[in-house]
């Protein structure tokens, strides 16, 4: 789990918080079980800003899903849909976090950008 509390205007590059199979080298797999990046199956973000702060795209600080995202799109070049989602106090998110490519927005907000992170895993098959 992470607490996060960014109040200048700091953003997170594209990226996915575990690593999908299809491009994991077999070999690698007991060193990357025990670094625990890639067993994360389920990331879950938990906003806990203010509730009138974040209300608007302007301020920034969006949780951008790129949906079906290519395993080796880095970018979101090849999604199927970018998702923005606004970082409202009491907003939960969950998504696949071997498949969705995700990037956070930078923000001008006056107030800081609070968030609760989780990530769940899984065993090797």
């Amino acid at each position: 789990a992470q607490a996060s509390r960014d109040g200048r205007p700091v953003g997170y590059v594209p990226h996915r918080d575990g690593l999908p199979l299809s491009i994991v080298p077999r070999w690698s797999l007991r060193a990357l079980e025990k670094s625990g990046t890639s067993s994360r199956e389920v990331s879950a973000l938990l906003y806990l800003n203010h509730a009138g702060a974040f209300a608007a795209r302007a301020t920034g600080g969006q949780l951008v899903l790129y949906l079906d995202a290519a395993d080796e799109d880095e970018v979101g070049a090849s999604c199927s849909e970018r998702v923005e989602i606004l970082p409202i106090g009491g907003r939960l998110v969950l998504f696949d976090s071997r498949r969705v490519l995700h990037e956070v927005l930078p923000h001008s907000a006056g107030s800081a950008r609070v968030a609760f992170t989780c990530w769940i895993g899984g065993q090797w098959g």
